[in-house]
């Protein structure tokens, strides 16, 4: 896609992930819409009308999707279900209705959690298992992107996430894809171009070599001494697409 000029509706503008890829975008020449919650609140559905309805993405080229419920072990409670259910399936359902009626194309940041999490090296060709409610709700999130429309699977961390003033244990033997939020952020608008479901990551790491490039002092921790309310994943990485 061509982001010179382009206009974009980006919901999820202030989260990790959706203020690097403002940021990134804009860098770019393109101009983003990215409300907030008092705006278009996405649970909403008169909300989210409202919001294109009073042309607010009028001449819209593209809709980002980067808001979500991303509390995974809360998300597991009963009590938080409607909620991770109305922002994660419906929240995106609402959107998509409105990107087919305004013809715009939706990009859609889903998850690798919608894979089992137990083997690694999951492809695209590969029938999600979730191991957890949250991996469950971005999966239904899914179905509603059209088939013009372009899903994202991937996985992120913040820079500073371990140090003196933030963790400082990390889970030995746990795998992944993920990376820091400022290079999946440059993968992700590589793809924006493309359409279908996409894997988006970097190589198979251990969370330890991502911990120890920012604290090389991180400590051991066991992931059997923790219960998370769903069985953690302990591979979760993705053949990812470049």
């Amino acid at each position: 896609m061509q982001l010179q000029a382009a206009r974009i509706v980006l919901t999820g503008g202030t989260g990790t992930l959706g203020s690097e890829l403002k940021s990134l975008l804009e860098e770019r020449g393109s101009f983003i819409i990215a409300p907030t919650r008092e705006e278009m609140d996405i649970t909403n559905g008169h909300s989210v009308s409202d919001f294109f309805a009073k042309g607010r993405g009028r001449g819209c080229d593209m809709l980002i999707h980067c808001a979500a419920y991303t509390d995974v072990p809360n998300a597991q409670l009963p009590a938080n279900h409607r909620k991770v259910i109305n922002t994660n399936i419906l929240g995106t359902g609402y959107l998509s209705s409105w990107a087919k009626h305004n013809h715009f194309k939706m990009v859609y940041i889903s998850t690798d959690y919608v894979y089992e999490g137990t083997e690694g090296g999951y492809a695209i060709t590969d029938v999600p298992r979730p191991f957890c409610f949250y991996g469950y709700s971005k999966l239904a999130g899914e179905a509603f992107i059209p088939s013009n429309g372009l899903v994202l699977r991937t996985s992120f961390l913040p820079r500073g996430y371990w140090g003196e003033d933030a963790l400082t244990k990390v889970f030995t033997d746990v795998y992944t894809s993920k990376d820091w939020v400022d290079i999946i952020a440059e993968k992700i608008i590589d793809k924006l171009g493309d359409t279908g479901v996409y894997n988006v990551g970097t190589e198979r790491k251990s969370l330890k070599d991502l911990a120890v490039q920012e604290y090389p002092e991180v400590e051991d921790l066991d992931l059997n001494i923790l219960d998370f309310g769903f069985n953690y994943p302990k591979d979760s990485s993705m053949r990812v697409d470049t």
